[in-house]
């Protein structure tokens, strides 16, 4: 993996939030998430899906992860986390996070010259490609912001 720009969320810890308890529709939530991802072109991956039961209900862990090559050195990538707690019927608590970050020299280029390609990488991203960087780093921040409006939507999250 190349050097990671985090710009929601970091390497431990997800970024922005979305908790809900009532009526949950995780397939709905499955079908239209996948459905952002692959309109905007994003290769999606079940990551990771446990689940086990509980007295109070099912419970189940899942991890989304979307990546999007943009050129030979950048990929997009978003990270989604749900927690469904106390699953009975319709009925659940979710807490979904959401992390979403810009991978540069994801082909490690400059990596296999050592220390030397290490500092000429820097060399190049400060002081060639340094708005190119923040401007993608915003269209990240765009996107994954848009796949947490379609995943409100899909939850029917309703606003006061």
């Amino acid at each position: 993996m190349g050097d990671i720009e985090t710009v929601i969320g970091n390497k431990n810890f997800y970024g922005t939030e979305l908790r809900k308890k009532g009526n949950i529709d995780i397939e709905r939530l499955h079908k239209e998430v996948a459905a952002w991802f692959s309109k905007y072109k994003y290769f999606f991956n079940e990551k990771d899906m446990t689940s086990w039961d509980q007295t109070q209900g099912r419970e189940q862990k899942i991890v989304w992860i979307a990546s999007r090559k943009i050129d030979s050195y950048f990929r997009f990538h978003i990270e989604i986390q749900i927690l469904v707690y106390r699953w009975l019927n319709e009925k659940a608590e979710i807490t979904m996070g959401f992390k979403g970050y810009l991978e540069k020299d994801y082909r490690n280029f400059f990596e296999k010259y050592g220390k030397l390609g290490i500092g000429l990488r820097n060399l190049y991203e400060d002081l060639v490609i340094d708005d190119k960087i923040q401007k993608l780093k915003r269209k990240v921040l765009f996107e994954t912001s848009e796949v947490i409006d379609e995943a409100k939507k899909s939850l029917s999250f309703t606003t006061r």
